[in-house]
């Protein structure tokens, strides 16, 4: 689906991938997606992805790669993703659940995010070349088994508390 000219979706709940495959393209600087949840990627063996390259998304919680794997492209436009305090809401979350992946290719425009968790509990990359990153925390490899990655060649990424690596594996 794509949302051209001054779209705009209001959601709860929204599974981009939910059982197979499914993307969603944001394509003019008045396009607007607002959910409570997004999840690229929700059962296993699916595929979601979102393609961000002008609009806004705004959303408490982004799983990429839920149970599946997602791709969030964002290439210019706004992504706020506040979070909150509910165990259930994190901001930005990639590779949440064992057998996931998840890939944020950030090429350009803005990303606003509470928390940033790049492989929650699986494989997980932030791939970022161009564009602004902001975020109050930031966690890489959350969980024992998971492998994440973040790779910095252009743009800026900024977070406010220190970087939280997970520990290496033994």
């Amino acid at each position: 689906y794509t949302m051209t000219g001054k779209s705009v979706a209001n959601v709860g709940t929204a599974d981009i991938g939910g059982k197979g495959e499914g993307t969603l393209v944001l394509a003019s600087a008045n396009a607007a997606f607002n959910a409570t949840n997004l999840n690229l990627g929700r059962d296993g063996g699916s595929h979601g992805t979102l393609d961000l390259q002008d609009g806004q998304v705004n959303a408490t919680t982004v799983n990429v790669g839920l149970q599946g794997s997602g791709v969030f492209k964002q290439t210019g436009g706004q992504s706020d993703i506040s979070g909150n305090t509910d165990a259930d809401n994190k901001g930005l979350v990639l590779a949440l659940k064992n057998g996931s992946e998840g890939l944020y290719d950030f090429r350009g425009g803005h990303l606003v995010a509470s928390s940033e968790i790049i492989a929650a509990n699986s494989t997980a990359t932030f791939k970022a070349s161009a564009g602004s990153n902001v975020t109050t925390t930031a966690t890489i490899g959350d969980g024992p088994d998971s492998n994440g990655t973040y790779k910095l060649t252009g743009g800026a990424w900024n977070f406010h508390t220190t970087l939280i690596p997970n520990s290496p594996k033994k």
